[in-house]
């Protein structure tokens, strides 16, 4: 017996899934953020102003 495959293109993602995902991406950034931004104050804070207003 021949079994039938059906063909397609692949499915999309649930969009609550996608929500917590992107949520989840955005707050992992933002601590990475303020942690490289802490360190690199420690580093080059002697520059002052023109290293402080980059960020």
């Amino acid at each position: 017996m021949k079994t039938r495959q059906i063909k397609s293109n692949r499915l999309n993602y649930n969009a609550g899934i996608m929500a917590w995902y992107v949520k989840e991406l955005k707050k992992l950034t933002k601590q990475m953020t303020a942690e490289c931004t802490k360190e690199l104050v420690k580093i080059y804070g002697d520059l002052g102003y023109q290293f402080i207003r980059a960020f």
